[in-house]
């Protein structure tokens, strides 16, 4: 009597694992054979595809931002005159260009020009 018992159990038990598993092996078949499911799908995917372009800035919006933070040697046009000019710095290790008084600091020569 037990081992019928222990028996009909494991039945119970286990047969729902078996059953999930076909339920989700048969939803995966209609998935890859249904064209009203393939094209929901897609149409998901294109969505979500087209979301996520949009988050990203174009190259042209890229450019333009880098170009706004761009920084030159020279003054900028909208900028007072400055007391501390932009020279070239003769410095033990090489020529650099640096602001008059960072020149000094560091020891630099400034040729006269």
């Amino acid at each position: 009597m037990k081992h019928v018992a222990i028996a009909l159990a494991a039945v119970f038990l286990l047969s729902g694992c078996f059953v999930w598993d076909e339920l989700e092996q048969g939803e995966a078949i209609l998935d890859a054979h249904s064209p009203n499911r393939n094209k929901r799908k897609k149409e998901e995917e294109a969505a979500r595809a087209e979301a996520e372009a949009e988050k990203q800035p174009s190259a042209s919006q890229r450019m333009a931002e880098w170009w706004d933070g761009a920084r030159s040697l020279g003054p900028r046009p909208d900028d007072p005159p400055s007391s501390d000019p932009l020279v070239s710095c003769q410095l033990p290790g090489g020529t650099r260009f640096t602001k008059l008084s960072e020149c000094r600091i560091r020891g630099g020569r400034v040729p006269k020009s």
